[in-house]
């Protein structure tokens, strides 16, 4: 073989050494591409099911706030409309309590008129509560008008 040939040869060897070494290269790249690929299907995957989640946890969180709104609501006409149906006639006692005390013709024992006093007071505490129990209701539905403690009685 000639020194011309010989060389041929080993650059030919070279070049080919440098395939096999880039063709090993491409095939290390090409596995790792892939296993980085799995990954990344598998962390796309779990972010789905967890966005899922989460998509599942707002609903249910979101349909726990409307129930309990609905529920506030509820409780809240139910307290308005009870205190609104005791004033009436706690007025009424009051009133006549107070007609009573003021007219002298009535001719009550003091006993009577100890019984009056305490049926007034009772009244006017129990009108105190269902006021107090009207100022929450409203409290509760955002109205933040309150009476004044000289509005009180």
């Amino acid at each position: 073989m000639s020194d011309h040939t010989t060389r041929a040869v080993l650059r030919l060897n070279e070049s080919l050494a440098e395939v096999v070494e880039l063709n090993r290269t491409i095939r290390r790249q090409r596995d790792e591409l892939t296993q980085h690929h799995e990954r990344l299907a598998q962390a796309s995957t779990e972010l789905d099911e967890s966005h899922q989640g989460v998509r599942s946890l707002h609903a249910e969180l979101q349909s726990s706030m409307e129930q309990s709104r609905h529920e506030g609501e509820v409780k809240t006409r139910l307290v308005t409309n009870l205190s609104h149906e005791l004033r009436t006639p706690l007025h009424s006692i009051l009133g006549l309590t107070q007609l009573l005390q003021a007219d002298p013709e009535h001719n009550l024992t003091e006993e009577q008129q100890k019984q009056l006093r305490f049926i007034r007071s009772s009244a006017s505490d129990l009108l105190q509560l269902v006021n107090d129990m009207l100022d929450l209701g409203r409290l509760q539905t955002g109205h933040r008008m309150l009476r004044r403690a000289d509005q009180l009685a």
